[in-house]
Order: structure tokens, then C-alpha cells, then sequence
């Protein structure tokens, strides 16, 4: 095979890549303390005063949830949210010198994230002990449980 025809079909290839349907990240909910753009969400079960939890709730694209909130087991909020679609971001790192071997400039190859996380942050978040649920169609898809205590000193 010419090295042409296997620049051909690498594009093809690519091509074809980049036209697939967002893959969905598997269902699930966690708690974190801290988000920072471009930085992975790292589970946490347990807060110190002052900090505010922020539910992550992954694989529930274009659907409509419920979420309960339970403080010491008294039901403190019920809310609906409408989970947007899966974000596509692309982004283009335009030209560059080429790099098979010839002379001139060639597009860079174009990255595309998928983004399957819907954060929502507590406003508050007094001492206590907190339950979560998720419900889907009525029904409870997934259960966190998180506190929230004084300071470690």
C-alpha cells in the first residue's frame, strides 16, 4: 500500500470518527467540594464547614430528574431538573507545518470532548447528615449519602 493510500484512509478513518453520536458516560451520582475546568471531579463523601457539595449527576442526558434531598432524615427539597443533552465540544488547532514528511501546512487534527456531567451546587449546606436520591419517572435510580461537619481541629 502507498504511503498516499494510507494517508487516504487514515482521513477516512478520522472522518468517520468524528462524525459518531456522543457516547454516554455510565449512570451514576457523587458529591464534590471542588470544581476546576479542565480538572477531573473527584468523588467526596465528607465536608467541613464552609464547604459547599456540588451533586454530580452523570448519564442522565435529555432526561428529566427529581432530586430529594433528605437533612437528618427530614426531607429538605425535592427539584426537578431537565438534564441538558450531551455537550459536543470541538475544537480546532488550525494549521500546522506538515507532518508526513512534505512541504507545507495541513489542518491539525480536531478534538472532540464529550461531556455527560451535570453539576448542581448546594446554595447551603448546615451541619448534618445528608441523603440524596435520584428518581427517574418516579422512580429511585440512584442513592448518595454525604455529611457535612465541623472543622477538623
Amino acid at each position: 500500500m502507498s504511503f498516499q493510500s494510507l494517508c487516504l484512509l487514515l482521513a477516512a478513518f478520522i472522518c468517520v470518527g468524528c462524525q459518531s453520536t456522543p457516547q454516554r458516560l455510565p449512570r451514576k451520582m457523587f458529591t464534590t467540594a471542588s470544581v476546576v475546568k479542565g480538572k477531573p471531579l473527584i468523588p467526596k463523601e465528607s465536608f467541613r464547614r464552609g464547604e459547599l457539595p456540588v451533586l454530580v449527576v452523570q448519564g442522565y442526558a435529555e432526561q428529566k430528574i427529581v432530586l430529594d434531598l433528605v437533612q437528618n432524615g427530614a426531607l429538605v427539597s425535592s427539584q426537578a431538573f431537565d438534564i441538558p443533552a450531551v455537550q459536543n465540544k470541538v475544537r480546532d488547532d488550525g494549521f500546522g507545518f506538515a507532518t508526513h514528511g512534505g512541504m507545507g501546512m495541513e489542518r491539525k487534527a480536531t478534538l472532540i470532548i464529550f461531556k455527560d456531567q451535570y453539576l448542581i451546587p448546594m446554595k447551603t449546606a448546615p451541619l448534618g447528615f445528608y441523603q440524596a436520591t435520584l428518581k427517574l419517572n418516579g422512580q429511585p435510580m440512584e442513592t448518595i449519602k454525604f455529611s457535612v461537619l465541623g472543622n477538623n481541629d
